[in-house]
């Protein structure tokens, strides 16, 4: 009967109505629906009705509005000011939902079901308080958690940056410091800031540290027992400049028959990193290597990842190899995943390849021993990519860029990453690698941690396509579910208009993020049914995984049924842990990069600058600076009166238009580092009263 009526109510029968057709009392009904009340299916909304309670995350802003977004559901909630109930930025909250707003339906918080924040990163400051001295934490990420009082002074100095475990009580927060970071004016102090509210930190625990003391320095005889001796083969790494740990490597042979027969070489962590130790558990937490612009913090200690796990030139290392034999189509016609020992012949970089590529004659020279080598590389590294092409691959050109740091940690420059020829020969080759292993895990239908990348939402993909299509660019949407050979397209046939960048990012944003599970599902944006990480164990923990599941289930399986049980069990749990280790490491390095432009461009304050128009919304619209930073041109600091028309993605007044892709002209008028804000004026607009009233008010 209890169900009966909850259901009834919460498809929009009214109370007098479940009455009637349960032949039950008003009274009744009211009582079974505070019975809900109090079990927290129902809350009371603040004008008396009945309300569905929902779980979900709370994404609270600085204005102090927010949005709760619900797993499974395509639209979040808005959460107007006021209807947080104490619930900050990242809290998982019951709610409900009280009416339709604009475009969202309106939330408010009933309670904090659990707190994202139990640390927080700030400086410590005193202040006078009735006559007493008492000491807090300035924080300057977390929303409302602005200052914050701490339990007890204990001489902190002013200007100390501390990581302090927040301590929420029914009336305030207060905070307890827990280690101490720096000095405000320590180098690198706001890069450290960043990646200590993320988790990172650089230190490994005792218990790792004496582990390492029996670990050796090179890799003992003992150790290459059983296993192929590689070392009088051609391999080579193929890294960046600056480049210190080298988990693959690689080698071609051309066959008898006109077959390449590739080889790619990874370092064998797993014989060093082993389940039930301290090493494990501390790579499993960290889940992956962070790559920040002053600093790496490392998955492994640096004895491993830069060390005896290292694929260094001229040295015997240990390494799972995956060799295939590919013909002219690509395709990969027979393979072998074996244990194996390397001595890589040279460590070369990509700008040295690229010189080869391009017949350098000194180059070519000083590498004679491997030139032919890397152009066939290079032949079969472009076959590889018009197979995946063919079948629908994609690949979003999405600018890169690098911040370069003077000695103090401070940017003093910005740099668009270039991806040539020897780029994407790697990637391509690790790509195939990793394809190959996936397909052996599929085909033995034996556990594995799939690289997968589901469909995007059809109905935000067509909304997207719509708008692209109101561009310029022509696009047939068929009825059925959108294959990505039509993306693809759409892509190619943009060329050189100056759209392209910004139909990338809008097109990017409509995709699923990719992931691990143990589901195989395939990868969408590289249309591979089979797809898993396999090429960076020393960065990556699920590439670690797949090691050791080949090795206890297919190399060395002396107790295959355990083993089976076991990760038949377990491994999706460790899949979702990587997949969030992988996320919080890629807003990390965001939040820091975001912070070094904003920190650049603060030095750049009424300065001109050549933009584009890559994003218009009801506030303003953003704008892509040469340099790749991108700020936002306000309403509130542009001439005239604009209509926003989201349909065509533009901004309308009664004298000027602007839409996506508009090369503007810009002014910088504000960078404050510490929100990663970046405010620009259009420069036909710029010395205008309105900016005066804007920098004075």
């Amino acid at each position: 009967m209890k169900e009966k009526v909850l259901d009834l109510y919460l498809k929009g029968y009214r109370i007098n109505k479940i009455c009637k057709l349960l032949n039950i009392s008003y009274q009744m009904v009211i009582d079974i629906l505070d019975e809900y009340v109090k079990s927290g299916r129902l809350a009371i909304s603040h004008n008396g009705h009945y309300k569905e309670v929902k779980n979900g995350k709370l994404i609270l802003k600085s204005e102090g509005y927010g949005f709760i977004h619900v797993d499974g559901e395509d639209n979040d909630y808005y959460v107007p000011y006021g209807c947080n109930n104490g619930a900050l930025d990242g809290d998982d909250v019951a709610f409900y939902s009280f009416s339709d707003g604009r475009k969202l339906k309106n939330a408010e918080v009933v309670k904090v079901i659990q707190r994202s924040k139990l640390d927080v990163i700030g400086t410590i400051i005193h202040k006078k308080r009735k006559n007493n001295v008492k000491a807090y934490v300035l924080t300057k990420y977390e929303y409302p958690l602005h200052l914050i009082k701490l339990d007890d002074i204990n001489d902190y100095e002013d200007d100390t940056v501390v990581k302090a475990r927040i301590n929420y009580l029914p009336n305030q927060i207060t905070a307890k410091v827990t280690k101490i970071v720096g000095k405000t004016d320590d180098d690198g102090i706001e890069i450290t800031k960043i990646a200590e509210s993320y988790g990172f930190y650089s230190e490994f625990s005792e218990e790792t540290i004496k582990e390492l003391e029996k670990v050796p320095d090179e890799v003992e005889p003992r150790d290459l027992k059983g296993r192929t001796d590689f070392t009088d083969k051609t391999i080579i790494t193929i890294d960046g400049d600056d480049a210190k740990d080298f988990d693959d490597a690689i080698s071609l042979d051309i066959l008898k028959n006109g077959n390449y027969l590739l080889g790619v070489y990874i370092a064998d962590v797993s014989n060093y990193v082993c389940p039930n130790t301290s090493l494990n558990e501390d790579a499993i937490k960290r889940g992956t290597s962070v790559y920040l612009a002053d600093r790496v913090i490392p998955m492994l200690p640096f004895k491993l990842s830069n060390g005896l796990c290292s694929l260094n030139e001229g040295v015997v290392r240990l390494v799972m190899a995956c060799q295939m034999e590919i013909n002219d189509l690509g395709e990969i016609v027979d393979y072998k995943i074996s244990e194996g020992f390397i001595k890589s012949r040279h460590r070369m970089t990509y700008n040295n390849v690229n010189k080869i590529l391009n017949d350098d004659q000194e180059m070519c020279n000083k590498y004679s021993d491997i030139v032919l080598m890397l152009n066939n590389m290079n032949k079969l590294a472009h076959i590889l990519r018009k197979k995946r092409h063919d079948a629908g691959g994609l690949d979003f050109e999405i600018d890169e860029y690098k911040i370069s740091l003077d000695e103090h940690h401070e940017p003093n420059g910005i740099s668009l990453r270039v991806r040539d020829e020897a780029e994407k020969l790697i990637e391509d080759f690790m790509l195939e690698a990793n394809n190959c292993v996936a397909s052996f895990f599929t085909k033995l239908n034996y556990p594995c941690m799939y690289r997968i990348h589901e469909k995007p939402d059809q109905e935000k993909l067509r909304d997207v396509l719509k708008i692209i299509s109101k561009l310029g660019v022509k696009i047939k949407l068929p009825k059925n579910d959108i294959h990505s050979k039509l993306i693809q397209k759409a892509l190619e046939d943009l060329d050189d208009n100056p759209l392209k960048p910004v139909i990338n990012q809008m097109l990017l944003r409509t995709m699923m993020k990719a992931k691990y599970s143990t589901v195989n599902v395939g990868h969408y944006g590289l249309c591979i049914d089979d797809y898993c990480h396999f090429t960076s164990p020393i960065r990556r923990y699920p590439d670690l995984m797949v090691h050791r599941l080949l090795k206890e289930l297919v190399l060395h399986p002396t107790n295959f049924d355990a083993s089976y049980q076991y990760y038949s069990e377990n491994l999706e749990g460790i899949a979702i842990m990587n997949s969030n280790s992988e996320r919080k490491a890629i807003d990390c390095e965001r939040d820091v990069d975001n912070m070094l432009m904003t920190w650049y461009m603060s030095k750049h304050i009424d300065e001109h600058y050549d933009g584009i128009v890559v994003s218009i919304l009801s506030f303003g619209m953003f704008v892509m600076l040469e340099n790749g930073v991108e700020g936002l041109v306000s309403l509130r600091n542009m001439d005239d009166y604009f209509t926003y028309d989201e349909a065509h993605q533009k901004l309308i007044s009664a004298s000027r238009t602007f839409s996506l892709g508009d090369k503007v002209r810009v002014v910088v008028i504000d960078a404050v580092r510490e929100t990663s804000k970046i405010d620009l004026m259009l420069e036909e607009d710029y010395g205008d009263d309105s900016y005066g009233e804007y920098l004075y008010k």
